[in-house]
């Protein structure tokens, strides 16, 4: 295992909420931070403006994850600015409450694209990196819904929250051979 001084990780969705504690935990350890942000540039700045008060190093990256090359384009700054990706922390996420009486074509596919689509890019764009250094975790942010949900107007929600959750298992031989370790707690939007 690489010393945390070594890591670098990369937090999609750390500007606020559990990506901002996530960014901050792996702060505090030593790793270098790039926190990712969609929309909230002044919240992502002032954590890492935290960091580096703390005598960490990290960085804000404004980066839509359903957009492949502004994933790339992230990563790479990372990679100029930090090093290495060692660490993908895939938390980006969006909800949206809906049934089929109130269904938006446009809703469910942003919210699939943002959570579904985003953590497969943000994995490719890191994982031959991670395989050409033996290298590498990634941890896939879920949420509770995944495994069913009470709550009225969750269900297409739930429903993408369910497809991150099984990624890893379909995907975990294809991803490597063990020197890349994949996780996916569950965790609420």
């Amino acid at each position: 295992m690489m010393e945390w001084r070594e890591q670098v990780a990369l937090v999609t969705g750390g500007a606020r909420g559990l990506g901002r504690a996530t960014a901050r935990l792996l702060a505090q350890r030593g790793a270098a931070v790039c926190v990712n942000y969609a929309a909230h540039a002044d919240a992502a700045e002032a954590l890492t403006a935290e960091i580096a008060a703390a005598g960490g190093r990290a960085i804000a990256v404004a980066a839509d994850v359903a957009e492949v090359a502004a994933v790339e384009a992230m990563v790479g700054r990372t990679e100029t600015e930090l090093g290495p990706v060692t660490i993908l922390v895939n938390n980006a996420g969006v909800a949206w409450q809906g049934t089929l009486d109130t269904y938006d074509r446009e809703q469910v596919a942003r919210m699939r694209q943002v959570n579904v689509e985003g953590m497969i890019h943000a994995t490719r764009a890191v994982m031959g990196g991670m395989r050409a250094r033996r290298y590498g975790r990634i941890v896939n942010m879920s949420s509770v819904a995944a495994i069913g949900t009470a709550l009225p107007g969750n269900a297409f929600y739930a429903a993408t929250k369910a497809e991150v959750s099984m990624y890893p298992v379909f995907d975990w031989s294809l991803l490597c051979s063990g020197e890349i370790k994949m996780s996916f707690p569950f965790r609420r939007v």
